[in-house]
């Protein structure tokens, strides 16, 4: 009799730990993504750890998408209240609107000197989430942009939606971008990274490379001349020194890879004339 107390003493209390841990890793972690470094006991993990657990995180949020659907449409909201204080968010700037890869871009102002930004993105968000009426209204059409960049479309791959809806997600809001802001607005798409952990994983990057390959046809067929896709996938996105111990969120120096990539498409010729910050 006293064995199998025993376990069940043990079996309890690893249980215990191990919920300690999450709870622990789960602060960490954010903060690990808001600050684009290891910090607390994600300095003890390795990367292939992190993947394991963010894997194994997504995988759990497929399986209950409408809990996970009215989590993230609540932290979008949280995002539009956010945007909506007085003196915080630029009028007829560039929004850049999408999920985690944007809204953990910290030094987004910094990174682009002189253009009105504003990040309107909300972690953990799918394509169709873009496309709820007021989160559409509340982050961008209220501050009337004069250019959008979209990143989409990485957790819908991840977590089983087919690759054709992170494309007609994007052309659902690319219509919903026409009728309710009009015609100049730019309309930049850029594609689902190639992370190492993507990389890693195999079946997501598959479908996020099938994925791009939709969104690219559809923009191309478009005949928008305001509506551009934009693959930024190249030898930096596959290196883990750009990303932090997730393999799969990236740092400072990521985001400026990024942003040096963007800059030329938001200032160049074809951009429409933007307020003044």
């Amino acid at each position: 009799r006293g064995r199998p107390m025993a376990r069940a003493a043990h079996d309890a209390a690893a249980r215990q730990s191990a919920e300690s841990f999450g709870a622990q890793y789960g602060r960490d972690c954010n903060e690990m993504l808001w600050q684009g470094r290891p910090v607390g006991v994600c300095e003890r993990m390795s990367r292939k750890s992190m993947m394991k657990i963010l894997r194994n995180g997504m995988i759990a949020s497929s399986k209950d998408r409408l809990g996970t659907d009215r989590r993230l449409l609540g932290e979008g909201r949280q995002k539009a209240d956010a945007l909506g204080r007085p003196g915080r968010t630029p009028q007829g700037g560039v929004a850049f609107v999408g999920s985690s890869t944007f809204t953990f871009w910290r030094r987004l102002q910094e990174d682009f000197p002189g253009l009105p930004v504003y990040n309107a993105a909300f972690g953990g968000s799918q394509s169709h989430h873009l496309l709820d009426d007021d989160l559409f209204e509340r982050l961008i059409v209220r501050h009337r942009p004069a250019q959008v960049v979209y990143f989409c479309g990485t957790n819908d791959v991840a977590q089983g939606y087919p690759v054709e809806h992170v494309r007609d997600s994007l052309a659902a809001f690319h219509r919903r971008v026409r009728e309710r802001l009009g015609q100049s607005v730019r309309l930049i798409v850029l594609a689902i990274t190639a992370t190492p952990f993507f990389l890693d994983w195999g079946e997501p990057m598959a479908k996020a490379d099938k994925a791009n390959e939709l969104v690219a046809a559809f923009c191309a067929s478009a005949r928008d001349e305001r509506l551009v896709f934009l693959d930024h996938n190249s030898q930096w996105t596959k290196d883990p020194n750009f990303f932090v111990g997730d393999n799969h969120h990236m740092t400072d120096a990521g985001h400026s890879q990024l942003a040096a990539f963007l800059r030329p498409h938001l200032m160049g010729s074809a951009a429409p004339a933007l307020s003044k910050l």
